[in-house]
């Protein structure tokens, strides 16, 4: 049996090497994340709790909805697509009754500030990267990020950054060349973003709280309550906010199987001789 202090020691290490194979600089896109045109899809006008719910906790399939598009007298003419900074600013998180909910926020299908020939085109691009990144790595890389926390360094700092936090692994198909695409939650792990849960230990000492295990979550979960803590956690940093933002893109952790690793294998890894 292993003395309790070497154990404790070996932890710290593994928690050491956990560190090192994270990309804490503002590269990263799970720590600075920007919208790429055409391989983002910006979700809009919805509640991240009751995605979750219906993707993860209902196993459900979902679509994508356009934003309509007004008629023009030459209706050949290109669409433009409105930037990121065009967009209504996301609501703030605050916490809501499911009762009182739209229909249109608990109903199978995703809203998205895209026209219809740009949001297939994305869709696309994001399918054909996703598979390609499956065949040369081995891994996923396709995630719809649910709410998000926008941060600033310093309290005398202007510039804002904005970080996933819910990292739901997803993928993408389609029946038939013109079919819609939906989107469904793999098997894989639901991920609280591990960039940024150690940037805010490293640098700010905040602990951000967990989800339960795939495992244990029942369907009677309500991610709502993770959004409170997080926002409870970061109330001392006055201009921080969490965010009803929903993206679908691909972020690189080609070291995050590692990483996963040594957090599953940590204890088992401090008992071998």
């Amino acid at each position: 049996m292993i003395p309790p202090a070497q154990n404790e020691r070996f932890l710290i290490t593994v928690n050491n090497w956990k560190s090192k194979l994270l990309d804490l600089s503002k590269r990263n896109r799970a720590l600075n994340f920007k919208v790429n045109k055409v391989s983002t899809v910006t979700i809009i006008d919805e509640q991240p709790s009751e995605v979750f719910k219906l993707l993860c906790l209902q196993g459900k399939s979902l679509k994508f909805l356009p934003k309509e598009v007004e008629e023009t007298a030459d209706e050949t003419a290109p669409v433009d697509e409105e930037s990121e900074n065009d967009l209504q600013p996301a609501p703030d998180f605050a916490p809501y009754e499911a009762a009182n909910l739209a229909n249109h926020h608990t109903d199978e299908f995703l809203q998205t500030s895209h026209a219809p020939e740009h949001l297939d085109k994305s869709l696309r691009r994001l399918e054909e990267q996703a598979h390609l990144v499956i065949e040369e790595q081995g891994v996923n890389a396709l995630f719809l990020s649910l709410g998000s926390l926008h941060y600033n360094e310093s309290r005398d700092s202007k510039e804002f950054y904005k970080a996933p936090l819910i990292l739901v692994p997803v993928e993408l198909s389609r029946k038939s060349a013109r079919g819609g695409f939906t989107i469904e939650a793999t098997e894989d792990e639901i991920i609280i973003n591990p960039s940024l849960i150690e940037f805010l230990r490293r640098n700010f000492s905040i602990t951000l709280p967990d989800i339960p295990d795939s495992s244990q979550l029942t369907e009677d979960y309500d991610i709502q309550q993770f959004f409170a803590a997080v926002s409870d956690a970061v109330s001392n940093q006055t201009e921080w906010k969490v965010k009803n933002e929903i993206y679908l893109a691909l972020f690189s952790f080609q070291k995050l199987v590692m990483y996963k690793d040594l957090e599953r294998n940590a204890e088992n890894l401090a008992a071998h001789k």
